[in-house]
């Protein structure tokens, strides 16, 4: 049995009209074994657009028509899908190990052209990029933040990369007046004791409404562990065989809204003997369901309503 547990969040915000849904995908690793019972979710949920913030792959000299065929049928069942790049979509395989798996920058790397080419996938991962689409009669902004592959090496993820990348963004590079999404795989240079920060720490976030993103995989913390651990602790993470903060939840400041998912897949197949304690987990998936708000002003509460678990067969 496959277990799929649906965060569903609420937000209010004047920017929109109508009502307007999501899902977040996050950390999909091409499990061809979980594909199919995601797809059945979201034909439940009806999404009017899917988020995926990075690691739809599992290393890039993998074989990419299971994903790509689950993103050829996920069209059918929502308007749009937009996608961002993760470590995992630009990195091969080399070597595996038990504890962890070697990876180098892929020099050749098809898939995102592949996937580019599938009707109602928006492909986002130039650095710093977005596009404009309309949802329900709502201007949706989907921008996104990609940094290069070598920057999740280990612990290196160094804030000071990311403050220099993020820098270059002028305040209204995202327009005010449109619902905006940014998708970045790694949001761990956005929170710190376990607080979102804020415009002035991070200018180009004045007119972002809800960053999503994933990586961590919650730190593998069980959900039901997970209220009561300090700082959001994780158990280990990528690259991190040991515990570290800010592993997963979700954070907001007056203008803008982060959730962390833990992510579809929590141990990918290359992990090589530790994939198979992956069913152990359940699969993340984040439905956020944007409402439109009366008034001129814009601040905005993100409620987790509910979390559903779904037990479903593979």
């Amino acid at each position: 049995m496959t277990k799929i547990r649906v965060n569903s969040f609420e937000l209010k915000s004047n920017k929109i009209l109508n009502e307007m849904k999501a899902l977040v995908l996050s950390d999909i690793h091409n499990d061809g074994k979980n594909l199919d019972a995601i797809l059945r979710r979201v034909e439940s949920i009806k999404p009017d657009y899917i988020c995926v913030p990075g690691d739809s792959l599992d290393y890039v000299n993998s074989d990419h028509k299971p994903i790509l065929q689950f993103y050829k049928s996920a069209t059918n069942l929502t308007n749009k899908i937009v996608v961002c790049s993760g470590n995992h979509d630009e990195l091969n395989l080399v070597k595996r190990r038990f504890f962890g798996t070697k990876f180098v920058p892929a020099e050749e790397n098809t898939f995102f052209e592949e996937l580019d080419d599938i009707q109602s996938v928006i492909v986002l991962n130039d650095v710093v990029c977005q596009c404009i689409e309309e949802i329900n009669g709502n201007k949706v902004n989907f921008g996104a933040i990609n940094m290069p592959p070598r920057w999740y090496e280990g612990r290196k993820q160094k804030k000071e990369d990311f403050y220099i990348v993020t820098s270059r963004i002028e305040p209204d590079f995202f327009d005010e007046n449109y619902f905006t999404y940014l998708l970045t795989h790694s949001s761990n240079p956005l929170v710190k004791w376990n607080k979102l920060v804020t415009e002035k720490q991070m200018p180009f976030m004045k007119n972002v409404d809800v960053i999503v993103s994933g990586h961590n995989h919650g730190g593998l913390m069980p959900k039901a562990w997970q209220p009561y651990i300090p700082m959001n602790m994780g158990f280990i993470g990528p690259g991190m065989m040991h515990p570290f903060k800010h592993a997963f939840g979700y954070w907001e400041n007056e203008t803008t809204a982060l959730i962390l998912s833990d992510g579809v897949t929590k141990l990918a197949p290359s992990t090589g003997l530790l994939y198979k304690l992956n069913d152990k987990f359940a699969s993340d998936i984040e439905e956020i369901t944007i409402k439109p708000s009366e008034g001129s002003s814009n601040q905005k509460q993100l409620v987790l309503k509910n979390r559903y678990v779904y037990e479903t067969d593979k």
